[in-house]
């Protein structure tokens, strides 16, 4: 057994067949200390290379020369329809980042997050659920190998998620905002807004749910999120990007009929006011990009675009 899923059985009873997360609104992430780094790299740079990790597969790409940071890129939803897998999917969203990396010394790495142990329940990994692993915790740890290659590393990195991607972006930054040095959502479907009527994943409210993943015992799982979560989640550099054709309309607690375009208006709007009502300014901004739809890489380069800026910035404090 890994050492990630002996600390997550201690968080759990028994009880009446059912496994009860006991510590509220905890995916199990670890401390970076428990992580080990990966190594012999030199000969995996500047090449794709396909990882297994005890969280799940996931793509690499280290260039050469000094490292600065690393960028987290996340899939957007695996239509089992069409017979991909995720790994396949991840792929497709890594590659349109390999010369954006060479270019700006960035280690990339893009999570699968596969259907077996993150998409069949609850949203899957939009929600940061997994089987045994919270889809969170696969993104922390995967990133925290990495911290001896990376230049004055402090644990931080970037995070770009598309669509289904960009939901599970949008919660990591209101659970994890200490993490992120900047934070790119692509037409994200659904958000947690900062909403104590509305529960989580899709507000601050308290969830609970018995989830079964499989033949795995059903477990319950109580979330209780912390409010200082969006706050904190206002002050990360973050861009919204979505198309101005986007205009499907997404099913959504509490705002079922708006299109991609407005809710991503509703949430700028909404963290502004809610950062304004405790004395502090969101730097959370909104681009909506003319003509574009819902197309991740038609997208991507607006997203290539945002980071740049973003690099610029923190390079300068």
């Amino acid at each position: 057994m890994t050492t990630a899923f002996l600390r997550k059985l201690t968080t759990m009873l028994l009880v009446s067949g059912v496994l009860l997360l006991v510590a509220p609104y905890n995916f199990g992430t670890l401390n970076a200390s428990a992580v080990e780094s990966v190594s012999n790299l030199d000969s995996e740079r500047n090449q794709f290379m396909r990882k297994e990790s005890p969280w799940g597969q996931y793509w690499q790409f280290i260039p050469n020369g000094t490292v600065k940071d690393i960028l987290v890129v996340v899939h957007g939803t695996v239509n089992q329809e069409s017979d991909p897998t995720a790994i396949k999917v991840s792929l497709d969203f890594i590659y349109r980042w390999i010369d954006y990396a060479k270019a700006n010394q960035l280690i990339v790495l893009s999570p699968a997050f596969d259907t077996d142990n993150y998409q069949l329940v609850a949203g899957g990994y939009r929600g940061l659920y997994g089987r045994i692993f919270g889809a969170d915790e696969f993104v922390i740890n995967l990133v925290n190998q990495y911290k001896d290659v990376v230049q004055d590393f402090d644990g931080r990195f970037y995070l770009y998620g598309h669509s289904a991607g960009g939901q599970f972006s949008n919660r990591f930054s209101v659970r994890h905002p200490h993490l992120l040095k900047g934070l790119i959502l692509s037409a994200p479907g659904r958000y947690a807004f900062p909403d104590k009527l509305i529960g989580w994943p899709y507000g601050m409210g308290r969830y609970t749910s018995s989830q079964k993943w499989g033949d795995s015992p059903a477990k319950l799982v109580q979330v209780y999120p912390d409010p200082a979560g969006w706050l904190a989640a206002a002050q990360v550099p973050t861009v919204i990007l979505v198309g101005s054709q986007d205009l499907e309309l997404q099913s959504h607690y509490g705002q079922e009929t708006m299109t991609r375009v407005e809710l991503a208006i509703k949430y700028t709007a909404d963290m502004k006011a809610y950062a304004a009502e405790h004395g502090v300014e969101s730097v959370i901004k909104l681009r909506i990009v003319q003509g574009a739809g819902h197309s991740s890489a038609a997208m991507t380069p607006q997203a290539q675009e945002e980071l740049s800026l973003m690099l610029k910035m923190n390079a300068a404090k």
